[in-house]
Order: C-alpha cells, then sequence, then structure tokens
C-alpha cells in the first residue's frame, strides 16, 4: 500500500503478463459516496484522453475473498509519485491538489483523480477549491484556477493551507500577498533560497522569479470567479518565468 484517501487505498501491483507497475485504487465501499463516485470516475474517464491525466487502464467490480463487494481503478504507475484549452472540450477537474499532481520517470506532471471530486465535493469539501463550489454553484474551469493558485503558493512556500501558523484569520494567500516584494525570501520553500549550510542564496533571479510566480498565485484567486486570470495565461506567464530563469 503506497497512499490512502477518504474513498480508497492505494496499492503499488505489478502485471503478471509483462511485469509492468500499476497503481491500484481500492475503494473504501463502507464510506457513503464510494460506489457512486466509481460510476462517476468510470463514466467521465470513458470520454477523455489527455496526455496530462493519469491514464486508467482498466476497472474491476467483483466479489472479494471474503465475499464482499470489491470495487477497483488500475492506473498506469507514475513513478516519481494542459488544462482546459488543449483538448477540444474544456476539462474540469474540481480537486487539483499536490496530493493529485503525480509524476512519472521523466519527471512529467499528470493530474490524478479526474472525476471523482463531482461526486464527492460537498461531502468532503477540499480546502483547495473555491467558494462557489462551497454555495453549489456549477462546476468551472474558473475553481480550477483557484486551486491552482492554491497548488502554486503550497509548492513555492512548502506550507499546506491547514499548517498551525494559520490562525485568527490569517490564511496562505494573505501568508504570500503581504510579503510581496521585500519578504518574499521570508515566505518561500527554505530549500529554495538557502544553501545546505542555511546561507541565504545570493541570488537575486532566484528572489525575482520566486516574487513573480507568488503574484501569479494571488492572481489566481480573486474573489469574483470571472476576474481570476484565465489558464491560458498563467501558463504562458510560468513560461516566461521558467525562460527568464534558465537564461541566468
Amino acid at each position: 500500500m503506497i497512499g490512502s484517501g477518504a474513498f480508497s487505498f492505494l496499492y503499488r501491483g505489478i502485471l503478471e503478463e509483462n511485469g509492468k507497475f500499476v497503481a491500484i485504487k481500492v475503494l473504501k465501499l463502507q464510506v457513503r459516496g464510494a460506489s457512486k463516485s466509481f460510476l462517476t470516475k468510470c463514466e467521465a474517464l470513458r470520454h477523455i484522453k489527455h496526455r496530462n491525466l493519469v491514464k486508467l487502464l482498466t476497472t474491476c467490480s467483483s466479489i472479494d475473498y471474503q465475499g464482499n463487494d470489491f470495487k477497483a481503478l488500475i492506473y498506469e504507475y507514475m513513478a516519481n509519485d494542459y488544462l482546459h484549452h488543449q483538448s477540444g472540450t474544456p476539462l474540469t477537474h474540481c480537486d487539483i491538489k499536490p496530493n493529485n499532481v503525480l509524476l512519472d520517470e521523466d519527471f512529467v506532471a499528470h493530474l490524478g483523480d479526474f472525476g471523482l471530486a463531482r461526486s464527492s465535493y460537498l461531502s468532503s469539501l477540499s480546502i483547495h477549491v473555491c467558494a462557489e463550489y462551497a454555495t453549489g454553484n456549477t462546476f468551472s474551469t474558473y475553481g480550477d484556477v483557484y486551486s491552482y493558485r492554491i497548488l502554486l503558493l503550497e509548492t513555492f512556500t512548502g506550507r499546506s493551507p491547514t499548517d498551525e501558523i494559520f490562525k485568527d484569520g490569517l490564511n496562505l494567500h494573505d501568508f504570500v500577498k503581504r510579503a510581496i516584494p521585500e519578504q518574499v525570501k521570508n515566505v518561500s520553500d527554505p530549500k529554495l533560497v538557502y544553501d545546505e549550510m542555511g546561507r541565504l542564496i545570493r541570488n537575486n533571479k532566484t528572489i525575482e522569479c520566486l516574487t513573480l510566480i507568488f503574484q501569479v498565485g494571488i492572481a489566481c484567486s480573486v474573489e469574483s470567479a470571472k476576474d481570476r486570470m484565465d489558464i491560458a495565461n498563467v501558463v504562458n506567464e510560468l513560461n516566461v518565468i521558467k525562460d527568464a530563469f534558465l537564461r541566468n
């Protein structure tokens, strides 16, 4: 077993015929909503193919050795444990967060749990989703943009939205926003701005890039959904930041 979530256990397995590793998500059928989430997932992935979604290889609906119902989803295994615009029909994931971003052997990112959040988000509302989902509004790409903001801020600060420092009204968004631009090094993941001896890395380009990334994250999370940065613009901005960093 390599992981566990609200609706499932995750195992690594090996296919006998070719020795290939697979990820096996076994649903916790005793949990309310798990069976519905299984059907929703199958229906969603039956119609959708995308190079950055974890590929569903097959499903299993049977009886286990104790005679209990058994349902599982078998995926490509991501060895290292384009949204919306490039797939024809716009896709909404509804639960973008670090735990759902998996890296393959080449460190290419893939999104997992696509389709699962639609049936379960009300019963276990993620802190990564926007306010309009909590009030029952229709799923939209704007909600994914909001969740992507949290993912960016979590990744580059190294802090979870549930970190113990976030209390008395302080949240991850405000924590970062207040630090831009003068105190960016103080809210960044220490591994990005300090060396192994604990000394500040004297690299202004690193701080400049982190500042720009945090600004993108903040722009993705304005309260009005339609005022959030479009995901295509997010990708463009991040590519510009990456290119500038690599040139230096």
